[in-house]
């Protein structure tokens, strides 16, 4: 770091022939593409610093979110506004459940689904495969058992009925197969 800054001085303090050899000299030796040189001499790096610390204090400790992923998980995994609504609606279970305090009662009273949202967020990717990806039983699938099909018969015109299911192998005589259309 200490050779790009004494680069950058020059490159900075230089004309455009002077910066020119000193952009090939730096690509030379340091083996980097002519646009990536230029891009660090342009850009100042500025360190990698840890995060800074949330200039808002800390209002939701872990007993909280503990309680709220909890709840989050015996409801069924509702969304936050509905996990909101829940949380007044299950006030009684979660004391019984998790003893807490007013101090705490009052925080789940008052927390906003926003905040129910960031707290639930890591859960929910981590399960989302398991959960949400699901193909559905067959039982909650629509029934299929009638389809309407209209099918015309060389003698008589067209029929229009409900057919038990999609099959060709009709002991009919002189049905059309290629007739087939919904209602």
């Amino acid at each position: 770091m200490q050779y790009l800054e004494n680069i950058r001085k020059r490159y900075f303090a230089s004309d455009k022939a002077g910066k020119s050899a000193i952009l090939s000299e730096f690509c030379r030796l340091r083996a980097y593409n002519r646009k990536y040189a230029i891009y660090l001499l342009n850009n100042p790096q500025k360190g990698h610093s840890k995060l800074r610390p949330s200039k808002r204090p800390i209002v939701y400790g872990h007993n909280v979110q503990t309680i709220i992923v909890d709840l989050w998980e015996q409801a069924n995994f509702p969304w936050s506004v509905r996990l909101k609504e829940i949380i007044r609606l299950w006030l009684p279970w979660i004391r019984m459940r998790h003893k807490i305090d007013k101090t705490t009662e009052t925080l789940l009273l008052n927390i906003s689904k926003n905040t129910i949202e960031r707290i639930i967020r890591p859960y929910r990717y981590q399960l989302k495969k398991r959960i949400y990806g699901k193909t559905k039983p067959g039982s909650l699938l629509k029934p299929r058992a009638l389809i309407p099909i209209m099918v015309r018969n060389s003698s008589t015109g067209i029929f229009t009925g409900i057919a038990p299911k999609l099959t060709f192998n009709s002991p009919a005589q002189g049905l059309i197969k290629n007739t087939i259309t919904r209602i």
